[in-house]
This record gives C-alpha cells, sequence and structure tokens, in this order.
C-alpha cells in the first residue's frame, strides 16, 4: 500500500503531538532549596524519571531552563537559574543522557506562582525541561 504525501505528512504530524505530549508528562520539574543549586534526593528522582523519556528518544532536543523566586536582584537570580540549569544537565549526563541540550536561565522572570510567601517561592525555584519544538 503505497501512502501519499499528504498522508504521510499527516501520520509524522500525529506522531510528532504523541512524542511532545508524552515529553509534557514524563519531564518532570526539579526544585531547589532557597538560594541553593544543588540535587535534592527528590531533585535526582526526578530526573532519573526524566532520563526514561529521553533514552526512549536520544535525538530529542532538551531545554532546561532555571527559574528563582522573586526575592533578590535580577542579575543575582539569572545566574543562580543558570546554575541550577546547569546542575541539572551535568546530572543528566551523570545518569547517560547525552541528547542535544539547551540552557537557560530566566531568573524570577517567568513565576508560576505570584504569592509572596514560601509555599509560592518553592514552585518558583525550579529547573524546568522541556522539549524543544520547531
Amino acid at each position: 500500500m503505497m501512502l501519499s504525501k499528504a498522508d504521510q505528512q499527516g501520520m509524522e504530524s500525529r506522531e510528532a503531538r504523541r512524542i511532545r505530549e508524552e515529553a509534557r508528562k514524563s519531564l518532570l520539574d526539579i526544585y531547589f532549596d532557597f538560594d541553593r543549586w544543588g540535587l535534592s534526593d527528590e531533585g535526582k528522582k526526578n530526573l532519573s524519571e526524566s532520563a526514561g523519556f529521553l533514552r526512549k528518544h536520544p535525538t530529542a532536543k532538551l531545554v532546561i531552563e532555571g527559574h528563582c523566586d522573586d526575592r533578590g536582584s535580577r542579575e543575582y537570580n539569572l545566574a543562580l537559574g543558570e546554575k541550577r540549569a546547569k546542575e541539572t544537565r551535568h546530572y543528566l549526563s551523570d545518569l547517560g543522557i547525552h541528547n542535544p541540550v539547551t540552557v537557560t536561565s530566566y531568573g524570577k522572570e517567568r513565576p508560576t506562582c505570584n504569592g509572596q510567601d514560601e509555599s509560592c517561592y518553592s514552585k518558583n525555584r525550579r529547573a524546568h525541561l522541556l522539549m524543544e519544538t520547531k
């Protein structure tokens, strides 16, 4: 059976959407303590789980975003977010993951929570993993 070019593109598009959805569910955020970039045991566990997806898709391009809560200067938080993202990349490499990786820091510029208390701050101190899409 021959497939038309349109049918092939439709199948590729569905497969790309399936992989993006799998990435969204499989690539877990890593949370950090205040003013720290070292990985916790829970962070290491989440990265080990995320590594399963990356092993299944070794050519998937990964983006690791470093984020901070809103305390501290913009410049300080950009540097801290970068350290968090790089520490995350380093640990994935230690797990044998060698996917193409882009590291970026948003510092305190893209919070997931806007409250002014620890429960909110802790949600913003993270490394966010996502698959790069074009």
